[in-house]
Order: structure tokens, then sequence, then C-alpha cells
């Protein structure tokens, strides 16, 4: 799938969202049943509200969100499906500036409105909106960065923090049907009829937005014979979600399902999955809220009223689906059949709460990923609205011509190669020259050795030979691209990728017969230098290590990640002493390190010092003066498997540090060792 346009993300942050704007209009018209009043005064300020809330008020919180979110998001598996700010993440600035601009233009927009429109008297309930809404984000945001973001366990330990997200999020969804009930009705006036409609639609939005969560963590998962098996780093995903999954079913009800077409809510949960517990609050809240738009009712009544709702509720849940489908209705007709014997004198409103939240129950818990990743109806007929609109505005000709531009990039980014197609060539040229390095390695007081630069920077014929080898399998699969050799030196491409070609990282090492030298293959994007797709060899060791940018790092078909060390004291460190001019202070480094760090290590390849890191048999590497194939692989590797890279003036942004300088750590000791090794090589931080 295709990630979104800037554009089109900015005109509308979340399509996919706009279900949850259903919420105003169904409590809005539920409220004016109850009331039986209906004017075109109220209906248009209803709509004018509705436009406010869905258009203005959301979409800027749900920018907001994106930004923070930007770099998890754009390492998801399903980057792109997910339709969040779209990246890569070297456009972080200007993506993120682009959208803060837009959503505070949509924030003034508000009261431009309020001012505009004196007659509808707006002021009020977008205000409450306003501070509603972003208030909830405060809190959620605040409780997200404190909370989740340092496990990577899967599933991580269910936790206290993670309680309160799931609270706060539904506390969005009262916000929200609160609203359009207000719109009908002055809750004021009817305190006990808002407080269970406010209950209602809490538990309401922790039910759906867990279940949502739930089916979006499927995202993680892969099916072996239909027994399902999820993974994921702590940097691709929140616990707040990946917590979800020790509550899904562990096989797929048809072991032949894609996982993306997998609807897990469909088949059995448990009773204290977190959607399960919050299904039946809604439900008996929503049969004691039922009761009261009635008018007064009892304790006794409205009691009873909410146990059978609870009742029915559970009996829904702890089903699977087409048991549920008798259910609900049958649950229905017994509300409305105690609302009638008890004297209400309008049992059908009565029982129209329970009956909606049932209702879309029933529509969400059988959502599948690949379904969350399609425009509902109400999306598609949003999209239509917004691109007549922009058409009339901007000039039929105008459109035409953007449109034409659209779909010259779609078609450009149909052709353009996937990282799943470039791992699996460098995979192919890594173990290709493997090979012929391997055959000169068993023999290799024999090779003719030759300085280049001098007598640390050493070439032989296996290096040669082995380049040859990498770049045969290269123009055999990808003509089109282009090549950078440590020996070969520059190939220019068409096809805007690049490879980036060590064939023998650690040549010292080599010719000495030791174990410590890799085959570094890399693929480049050109257009921004960002690393898409790499692989690492390191043949005496039979291990292999290869990445896919926002799909993890593999070794020997293993999922790694670096290690989750955050203490200085606990880290094994990797160096090495640099240029020829950097040696000078080598020993100052050395002595900086030694002194704050479990150890020290000096392998000879920079290539597999990262894969070390990424695989997690090292903790950090600090590597300077390198060349861009020295560490293009080797990069990618710690990215992917959770790492931060950079420079000690800051980290890189999807490709290797410009000054060669490369620092590789899991984020929380980059930045230590960065401040530690910062003043040696007098860069101010």
């Amino acid at each position: 799938m295709r990630q979104r346009t800037l554009t089109g993300y900015l005109l509308m942050p979340r399509p996919k969202d706009l279900v949850k704007a259903s919420l105003i209009p169904v409590t809005y018209a539920v409220g004016t049943v109850a009331t039986g009043e209906l004017s075109t005064h109220s209906v248009v300020r209803a709509l004018v509200v509705l436009a406010a809330v869905e258009l203005l008020i959301y979409p800027a919180r749900y920018q907001w969100n994106d930004a923070r979110g930007f770099v998890a998001d754009q390492r998801h598996p399903d980057c792109a499906g997910r339709g969040r700010l779209p990246g890569p993440l070297c456009s972080a600035r200007r993506n993120v500036a682009a959208s803060s601009t837009v959503a505070l233009l949509r924030l003034l927009c508000v009261p431009v409105l309020v001012i505009a429109l004196p007659g509808l008297d707006l002021g009020g309930i977008l205000t409450f909106a306003a501070v509603g809404v972003f208030g909830v984000a405060f809190v959620y945001e605040w409780l997200r960065s404190r909370f989740t973001g340092r496990d990577g366990r899967v599933p991580p330990p269910l936790r206290m923090g993670v309680l309160l997200i799931w609270l706060t999020v539904g506390a969005g969804y009262a916000v929200r049907g609160m609203i359009g009930l207000a719109l009908a009705i002055d809750v004021t006036a009817h305190p006990a009829l808002a407080i269970w409609a406010a209950v209602t639609l809490w538990a309401y939005g922790v039910a759906f937005v867990t279940s949502r969560w739930a089916v979006e963590a499927t995202a993680f998962a892969t099916a072996d014979d239909g027994r399902v098996r999820f993974e994921a780093r702590a940097d691709q995903a929140r616990e707040h979600l990946l917590v979800l999954i020790r509550w899904l079913p562990a096989r797929l009800a048809d072991p032949r399902l894609d996982v993306k077409r997998w609807a897990p809510l469909s088949q059995r949960t448990p009773a204290a999955a977190p959607w399960n517990v919050a299904m039946v609050t809604a439900g008996c809240a929503a049969a004691a809220t039922g009761r009261w738009l009635c008018g007064p009712s009892s304790v006794t009544q409205w009691a009873a009223a909410a146990t059978i709702g609870a009742a029915v509720t559970l009996a829904a849940v702890l089903t699977a689906r087409r048991v549920r489908l008798l259910l609900v209705p049958v649950g229905a007709v017994l509300l409305t059949g105690y609302f009638h014997v008890t004297g209400c004198a309008r049992p059908l409103l009565a029982v129209l709460p329970w009956v909606l939240i049932a209702a879309a129950y029933l529509f969400f818990s059988s959502r599948s990923l690949d379904a969350l990743g399609r425009p509902g109806v109400m999306t598609a007929a949003v999209q239509r609205l917004c691109r007549a609109t922009a058409k009339a505005v901007l000039g039929a000709s105008t459109w035409k011509a953007m449109q034409h531009n659209v779909a010259e990039d779609a078609a450009a980014d149909d052709d353009a190669p996937q990282p799943a197609e470039l791992v699996d060539v460098a995979h192919q040229a890594a173990a290709a020259g493997a090979e012929v390095a391997m055959r000169w390695w068993a023999d290799h007081r024999a090779l003719e050795i030759q300085e280049k630069q001098g007598p640390r920077d050493l070439v032989s014929r296996a290096d040669r030979e082995a380049e040859d080898a990498i770049r045969a399998v290269l123009a055999r699969l990808r003509p089109a691209d282009g090549v950078l050799g440590e020996e070969g030196g520059t190939v220019d491409g068409t096809s805007g990728i690049r490879w980036v070609v060590d064939p023998i990282d650690g040549t010292t090492s080599y010719l000495y017969g030791r174990a410590d030298w890799a085959v570094s293959v890399a693929a480049v994007r050109c257009s921004d230098d960002v690393v898409v797709a790499a692989a690492v060899v390191e043949p005496v060791l039979d291990r292999t290590t290869t990445a896919q940018r926002g799909h993890g790092t593999y070794c020997n078909g293993r999922r790694v990640t670096v290690n989750d060390v955050e203490s200085l004291t606990h880290a094994l460190i990797e160096i090495n002493f640099g240029r020829d001019d950097q040696r000078e202070i080598a020993g100052q480094m050395v002595h900086e390190l030694g002194r704050c760090v479990r150890d020290l290590r000096r392998g000879g390849s920079a290539a597999s010092a990262l894969a070390h890191v990424a695989t997690g048999t090292a903790d950090a590497v600090w590597a300077p003066g390198l060349s861009p194939w020295d560490c293009a692989g080797g990069v990618l590797l710690v990215e992917e498997a959770g790492g931060s890279v950079g420079d000690l003036t800051g980290p890189s942004a999807g490709s290797w540090p410009a000054t060669g300088d490369v620092l590789a750590a899991h984020p929380a000791l980059w930045a230590q060792l960065r401040a530690l090794l910062a003043p040696v090589y007098t860069i101010t931080v």
C-alpha cells in the first residue's frame, strides 16, 4: 500500500477515524427523539458544531498526536496502511512543521466561527468541545510518554499506566457523545441522565479503542499452520497496544486465512479482555440511560434495567459472532418487554441506547486489519466532498494538472523497488561475496597484500574478487541501479537506488586469519541517501544479519533487537581508533570510556561491530573515521533493531553520519555516550 501524500494528510489527517464522527449526530438524534423538539435553528447549529468538531478540533488533535508519534509510526510494519503523518524519517522537520502549522490554523478557525455566527450561540458548546478534546489529549499524551515505549517484551506486562491510558481515551468518546446530547437536551436540568449517558459513552469508547488497538496489533503477527505469533520492538508500537494481544485467540479460526484478514474479536475472547469488560459496563449504563430518557425513574427501575442490560451484553460478548447475531435481538426484546411491563411510556426509546451500543459492537468486533485499511462509506463520502470542494476552489484545469502529477507519482511509487525485494538482493550479493572471500581466507597467507593509503589500509586479491562477485549479482538482479564499492569505485544508475558495498570490511583481520571481518551490502535511496535494505555477512561465524526499513532486523532468520541497557556501567562497548588524526586522542577516549563502562572491545570491522549492537552481542559502538561502505549496512541494522545512530553532533536520520564518526547504541545509552565522548573530540553538545 502506498503511503499518503502530505497534502492529502493535511486536508484530512485520519479519514478512517471519521466513523467516530457518528457519535455526535447519533446522540443528537436520540436526544431530539426524547424531547420531540426539532427546529431549523437546532439542526443548523448541530451541523455547524459537527463540522467544527470533526473538521477542525479533532483533526488538530490528531495532528498533534501524529507529530509526537512520528518516529514510531514510520517504523510500524503497517506504516502506509495506518494513514498517519507521512514520512520518511528524513522529512520529519518539513512534514511535522507543515502539519503543526495547519493544526494551529484549524484551531484559529474555531473562534472565527463563534464570532461569525453569533445567532447560533456556539461559544459555550465549542469551548466545551475544545477544552474536552484537548484536555483528554494532554492527559493521554502525558500518560503515553510516561508509561510506554520502554518495554520490548511481547506482550509487555499489564501496568496501571496502561489502564489509565485506556480510561483516558474512553473519555474522548464521552466528550464527543455529550456534545451531541447537549445540542438536543439541556443536560444541566437532567443530571442523572447526563451521568448515565456519560458513563455509557465513556465505557463504549474504551471498548471501541481497545478492540481497534487489538486488531491493529495483528500487524505484528505471523501465522504458522494457524498458530499466531507476535513480534515487535519497543520503538515500533506502544505497550498500551501490544499488551492487548494476551487476550487474543492463539489460533486463527481458519488456518488458511491471511493474518491481515483475520478478525480476532469475531472469535471468543476472555471475559477479562478490556473490550469485553468495557462493553458490559456500556451495556449496563446504556439500559439505565434509556430508562432516564423516558423521564424520572425510581432506583429499582433503573437498577433492574441496568442489570438486564449488563446480563444480555455479557452473554453476547462471551460468544462467537454467529451466536452474538442472535443474542443482540433477543436482548433487545427482553429489555423492551421489561420497559413495557414496568410502565415505561416509550419502551422503544428506552431500549434504543442499548441497541445502538450492541449494534456498534457487532460491527467493530467483526473488523480485520485489512478491513481497517479500507475507507468506509462515511470516509469515502467526505473524501468525495473534499475533492469536489478543492476542484471548485482551484479550478478545473489546475485540478486536472494536479491529478496528472498525482497519477505520475503513484505510478513511480508502484514501480519503485520494495524493501523486501532489495533486502533479498542484498542478501544474495553479500552471500556471493562471502563465498569468494572464504575460499581465499582458508589460504590467506598466499594472498598478495597491497597498501592503499598506508600500512593500516590494505587490499588484496580477495577484496577485488569478492567485490566482483557482489557486482555480478547486482548487475544480474538490478541492472539499472548504481553501485559504490570500496575497491571498484562508482557506477551510476538510473533507478534511484545505489548499492554501497564493502567486500571485506576488516581486511587486516582477514589477512591475519581472524574471524572479525564481514561482507556488507546496502541499498540506498539516491534522493536522500536513506538506507532502505542491508545485509551484513560474517562468514567465519556463519552469521547473516539483514534489515529492511520499517520491518525490523533479523539475524539468521530470527528477529533481533538492541539490548535494553540504559546504564554505562553495564555496557559493553566496541571501539576503533579512527583516522590517523584521531588516533592521537584515542588514548584519552579509551581512558574516558574505560572508567565508566563495563568493558571495551576492539574488533577489526565496523560492519561487524554494528551488527553486534543490532543483535545484542554488544551494547554500543564508537567507530570514528569510517567511509560509507564501512557503515551503510550496519547503520540500518541498528536502527531497525531499535537503536540510535549518529555522530557526536547528533543523530543521523536514516543514513550514515556525514562526518564518518559513528556512534550506535540503545537510545538512552547513546545520549550518555555522546555526552561523554564529545569533550574528548572537542565537540560542543
